[in-house]
């Protein structure tokens, strides 16, 4: 006991040391405040502990009214509190509070303001757009830096007019006025808005930070033909290869004499960096005629991704020189499979040369050129290809490849109108279970006595889609002595069988001997909802069925309710912030 009141005492005095140390600390920092620096003194920042003001519990209204009454006084540090909590804030007045923070005087007020628009949930308003815009020659470097990161969103609504010389008005919508164009335009809003767009991303441009630059050239596929000419091909020499790689990209939405951009991209054929290259042919595809020498050059460069870019590109351009080059890449087994076969897509802008080379692969190419091959020669539209019968594909069908089977599977799909009954029990022999499954669907074209030797053999095979794909056609197809197969199938040793069957069979469920037959499956059926549907049509009263002719009962159509659907599975939506 006396140990107990020893350590409640021993608490006690902790805890009033700490409440004593902190009024201490609490005391040093205010007079800390309060007294002048000595002259000459460095400045020392103190830190200072937030504290809450006397009304903790305040309502939104009441917080937002006291920041706009911060942001309204001459006290600094009283308005970078407030900027920082009234971006927070989605009502109107708080809205315009932060736009009017853009142009404060301090720095740290305009930059608050400034993050709090990147945190937006919606499109940024024309105002607070025309401000980014004019923040992208703010003297600080981070506001010029934050405010170049949204360039990319900004450019959602923004109205874009391109002015040429002579001309009373836009010529087409979509594109800003590049900075020096003169001519006439009616001066309104979005007009203005266009021209301050493409004047501050072009002096942007040339800002002594290297992040604002790249920023502006990553930008600038959202404001296709803004940036001036000259100014990107300085950035041509620039030792960055991504700043010369954005440069290339906006290069090639200029618009002006395709001969004069090929000129000033001509030196970037020996660039060192094969990144530099590949997006050159890029840029040269993109400046039709003019651009072919340079995919003509690049085409023979030493390096493969070049060299693969550069063909695709000219060989895109039906150019009878780059055939060969073509045909080439897709034949040379040091070429990536997979960038082979992007090739083999090109060839078909050359249908008169393309039948040899589809052959060569459909018998000896790797296996997913061989599937692009099969699926065009497929088609029997191929000039100058064998002609290429139902068995070619059905030998398909044994290819250890999965794309050769879904290739060749696709044809003969295509194709069944050319499928024998032979061709089809063929099939039933593949060893792969797709292709059996093949043939049940083809058996459409088929007659019931055919369909039903085949789904009958089916219904014995080793696969269980295949077995339950027999049982859905046979009910489908009406083959004669479909409800003695589904209610033997009943008794089958796999569950999946016995479903399949139950649910074939509840669509005659008015007959005696199937009402027997599901009446027992229900005590062993383990699927709840199959079950659940059971119970509901044995327990339902049905009227008897009517006399059959010859001892054999007729059965009326009856319309069967579908299977109680599932429930959806409700996923929690996380909401954007």
């Amino acid at each position: 006991m006396a140990d107990m009141t020893q350590k409640r005492h021993g608490t006690r005095g902790v805890l009033a040391g700490l409440a004593l140390l902190l009024m201490l600390v609490g005391v040093v920092a205010l007079r800390a405040q309060e007294l002048p620096a000595a002259p000459g003194a460095p400045a020392v920042a103190v830190p200072v502990v937030a504290v809450p003001s006397a009304s903790q519990n305040e309502s939104e209204a009441e917080t937002i009214a006291r920041c706009l009454q911060d942001l309204r006084s001459s006290d600094v540090e009283a308005r970078r509190r407030a900027a920082m909590i009234i971006g927070k804030y989605r009502v109107p007045a708080a809205q315009e509070a932060v736009i009017a923070c853009l142009r404060d005087s301090d720095a740290v007020v305009r930059r608050s303001a400034l993050v709090s628009l990147t945190e937006e949930d919606r499109m940024i308003s024309p105002v607070a757009r025309h401000e980014v815009f004019r923040l992208l020659s703010d003297p600080d470097v981070h506001i010029r830096r934050i405010a170049s990161s949204m360039l990319g969103e900004i450019s959602v609504g923004l109205g874009r007019v391109v002015v040429m010389p002579g001309r009373p008005g836009p010529l087409r919508p979509g594109v800003p006025v590049p900075p020096g164009g003169a001519g006439n335009a009616a001066v309104d809003a979005e007009n203005r808005e266009a021209l301050l767009a493409a004047q501050a991303l072009n002096e942007a441009l040339g800002d002594d930070d290297a992040s604002v630059r790249r920023n502006v050239l990553s930008a600038a596929r959202f404001y296709p033909g803004v940036l001036d000419r000259a100014r990107l091909e300085r950035f041509f020499s620039d030792p960055s290869v991504e700043i010369r790689v954005l440069a290339l990209q906006a290069y090639a939405s200029l618009a002006g004499p395709e001969d004069e951009r090929v000129d000033a991209l001509l030196p970037l054929l020996d660039d060192a960096d094969p990144r530099v290259r590949e997006e050159l042919a890029r840029t040269g595809a993109r400046l039709g005629a003019a651009g072919t020498a340079i995919l003509r050059t690049l085409s023979r460069d030493a390096v493969l991704g070049v060299r693969i870019e550069a063909v695709r590109l000219y060989a895109a351009q039906q150019d009878p020189e780059a055939l060969p080059l073509l045909t080439d890449l897709i034949r040379d087994e040091t070429v990536p499979v997979d960038e082979r076969a992007q090739l083999l897509q090109v060839l078909n802008v050359y249908p008169d040369a393309a039948g040899p080379v589809y052959d060569e692969l459909a018998d000896n190419g790797p296996a997913a050129l061989r599937a692009t091959a099969i699926r065009m020669l497929g088609t029997g539209r191929i000039a100058g290809a064998k002609e290429r019968g139902v068995a070619f594909f059905i030998d398909c069908l044994d290819d250890d490849s999965d794309a050769v089977v879904q290739a060749a599977g696709a044809v003969l799909q295509q194709r069944q109108g050319e499928l024998s009954t032979a061709a089809l029990r063929q099939l039933l022999q593949k060893r792969n279970p797709e292709a059996r499954k093949l043939a049940l669907r083809c058996t459409a074209q088929l007659t019931p006595e055919e369909a039903g030797e085949l789904l009958l053999d089916a219904c014995l095979d080793e696969s269980v889609p295949v077995r339950q794909q027999a049982l859905q056609l046979l009910v489908a197809r009406q083959i004669p002595d479909w409800r003695d197969i589904l209610m033997v199938s009943l008794e089958d040793s796999n569950a999946a069988i016995q479903q399949t069957a139950a649910e074939g069979l509840m669509r005659a469920v008015r007959e005696p001997a199937v009402r027997a037959a599901l009446t027992s499956y229900l005590e062993r059926c383990t699927e709840p909802y199959l079950k659940q549907r059971l119970e509901q049509l044995l327990a339902a009263r049905l009227p008897p069925l009517p006399g059959a002719i010859g001892g054999e009962r007729v059965q009326p159509p009856v319309r069967i309710q579908p299977l109680p659907v599932r429930p959806p599975v409700r996923r929690r939506v996380v909401p954007r912030r």
